[in-house]
């Protein structure tokens, strides 16, 4: 299990995963979790079969009320190689879906104004899927923001998400997206 977070080198985990007789569940006996910084942490909980799964918690310090939130405007998303003739993609911000399924095809680019200006906090996943209406979803990659002081908010950041390396047809989609301070 990994667990990751603003410092990784500066938290303790007292998570412990035990199986049941109900495959279906995963239960953690959280007795404590010591995290530092305060911040937003995700844990890869291991892979059961080919479904994989993510808790996401904050920790906030002695007197704090919340964590504090960012903007993430989604921008454009271009696609150099699709998977398919063409692909039904879609976004997902923190395990929410924000925008899609949209059908593109190798060379589109879509403006994402649609998503619109979403708040969140200093430690967010961005996931790239394609809508698989005959199997499973095919996951095309994940960009972890790691926000912080040295955090450019002024242009524009650019994500390629590649599903395989380096061969035809392996799905290949370049994000653009703006991060932004709340005030």
């Amino acid at each position: 299990m990994e667990i990751v977070g603003p410092e990784e080198s500066e938290r303790e985990s007292g998570f412990r995963r035990r199986t049941e007789e109900d495959e279906r569940m995963v239960h953690f006996d959280a007795r404590m979790v010591v995290c530092s910084p305060p911040g937003r942490y995700v844990v890869n909980l291991p892979p059961h079969g080919k479904t994989r799964y993510k808790l996401y918690f904050d920790a906030l310090a002695d007197g704090e009320s919340h964590i504090p939130q960012y903007r993430l405007e989604l921008v454009t998303l271009h696609c150099h190689d699709a998977q398919e003739y063409a692909d039904r993609v879609y976004i997902k911000v923190n395990g929410t879906t924000v925008w899609g399924p949209r059908r593109m095809r190798t060379g589109n680019t879509l403006l994402l104004d649609d998503a619109g200006i979403l708040s969140i906090p200093n430690l967010t996943t961005v996931q790239l899927w394609e809508d698989d209406e005959r199997h499973r979803d095919d996951f095309f990659g994940e960009l972890m923001l790691r926000i912080g002081d040295d955090s450019d908010f002024i242009h524009n950041q650019h994500f390629t998400f590649s599903r395989d390396k380096g061969i035809s047809g392996d799905a290949s989609y370049t994000l653009t997206y703006r991060i932004r301070e709340s005030h």
